[in-house]
């Protein structure tokens, strides 16, 4: 695949991610998979492009600082294409060492003229590269010799800002609930490149046999040494569709910190459980598992595109005690024949901060306004998951966030306002380089009078 499609596809996915008031509701997996379904990409070439756009995302807020400090226009003036391919060529000149200097100008400069950008913009981009490549060479510390990081001891939310590219307000919001230690090792977490992590399917086969078959095809693997049914392959370059055992239903795509979900909720055999907060139905999946099929799981979802998603992924892994329900968790009801839940799940909808290592693109769609709106909600699902539960049943709350005011916050505000309930475990991972950040709340119901 020549090195100019490689570059024009990552482009044209990070066009749409620029743009101003469609980039919140954009998915980077799907953008992706939309810009590559055309023609046969070798499994090399989409790395590359993956690499490109994720490299790009990752470090947007460096790029950024980078770019004000170069450009004499604000970079809302800059025309799109411009500031796009700028971030483009500023990644490989700064974070790509194996790409040359010339290669990462020209390319790009290229990409200007074949998208017929004017003269003067081709010249700018042109100006603006060789400007960072000359300070970059002659820089002996920090960014650049126009963007110094400042100690952290002095300004620790701007140091924090430019080491790790996150926004100044995300830092300041971590630095009010965690020590730096913690802070800098959620950091370089971000900037790391974990495994691809399997969770085996038990309904299906058992953790060995995957792991030997695998192995069998050549393809490097071992289970997650923490234990469970996680697989952790560390090489793998490909997507999961072309691993064995895929249509065979082996294995789903799940961090090992999601995969503990069901482990706490603990359903049994021939037991009733809901699961409030559905699709696309790895964790009902999980809990299909550990009840062997037997028993009834409500899965609740409002999105009916993909509630479709999660009944194509049940057919793929052999669940059968699964009963999809597309609507709102709120007005969920359980029939007459299922009067009472012995489990709920309520895996809530969050910031998602947590999962920043394989979404960076997630910094680019909060703020600080957007993330004050989840605990309410979040509070309000974890009361309607509890007005569902036999007493003395047991009720998870999880979120795929560090950010205390969705996690700590909202279990206590619940148990504030119901004194019979118990708090039985909580636990707060935070961001690694093997796991992604959670959070997880055991409760149990009270006793019938």
């Amino acid at each position: 695949m020549p090195k100019d499609v490689v570059r024009a596809t990552a482009l044209t996915v990070l066009m749409q991610l620029d743009a101003v008031g469609k980039r919140r509701t954009l998915k980077l997996t799907e953008l992706l998979n939309q810009a590559m379904a055309q023609g046969t990409w070798i499994p090399t070439a989409r790395g590359q492009v993956q690499t490109l756009v994720y490299g790009v995302i990752r470090y947007w807020v460096v790029l950024e600082a980078l770019m004000e400090a170069l450009s004499h226009f604000p970079l809302r003036k800059l025309q799109p294409e411009v500031r796009t391919l700028l971030r483009l060529g500023l990644y490989q000149l700064r974070y790509m060492p194996h790409v040359p200097d010339y290669a990462a100008v020209n390319t790009t400069v290229s990409l200007a003229r074949i998208r017929r950008l004017s003269p003067k913009s081709v010249s700018f981009l042109n100006g603006m590269l060789r400007t960072y490549q000359r300070q970059h060479a002659e820089a002996s510390g920090g960014v650049s010799p126009v963007v110094e990081i400042p100690p952290l001891a002095s300004d620790p939310k701007t140091h924090l800002s430019l080491t790790y590219a996150w926004p100044e307000w995300f830092c300041a919001r971590l630095l009010e609930q965690y020590s730096l230690p913690e802070i800098q090792t959620m950091g370089e977490a971000y900037l790391s490149h974990g495994p691809m992590t399997l969770h085996v399917n038990t309904l299906k086969t058992s953790v060995a046999a995957f792991v030997e078959h695998l192995q069998g095809e050549g393809i490097p693997c071992q289970q997650d040494p923490s234990g469970g049914e996680t697989v952790l392959l560390e090489s793998f370059v490909g997507t999961p569709t072309q691993l064995p055992g895929y249509g065979e239903g082996w294995f789903t795509v799940q961090d090992p910190s999601s995969a503990l979900v069901a482990q706490w909720v603990a359903p049994q055999p021939g037991e009733t459980v809901v699961d409030l907060c559905a699709a696309p139905g790895m964790k009902t999946a999980n809990l299909a598992a550990r009840m062997e099929n037997q028993g009834t799981v409500f899965a609740v979802d409002p999105a009916e595109k993909r509630m479709q998603r999660l009944v194509e992924n049940m057919e793929r892994l052999g669940v059968q005690c699964v009963h999809p329900v597309v609507g709102e968790a709120q007005e969920f009801e359980l029939p007459s024949t299922h009067p009472l839940a012995d489990r709920v799940l309520v895996d809530a909808p969050c910031s998602g901060v947590g999962t920043l290592r394989k979404h960076p693109e997630i910094l680019l769609q909060r703020d600080l306004t957007q993330m004050e709106r989840y605990p309410a909600r979040q509070l309000a699902l974890l009361e309607k998951g509890a007005s569902l539960l036999k007493p003395d049943g047991i009720l998870v709350y999880s979120t795929c966030s560090m950010d205390r005011a969705e996690n700590q916050a909202v279990v206590a505000a619940f148990l504030e306002a119901h004194p019979g309930w118990r708090l039985l475990a909580e636990e707060q991972r935070l961001m690694t380089t093997a796991y992604d950040g959670f959070y997880l709340a055991r409760l149990q119901a009270p006793s019938s009078p």
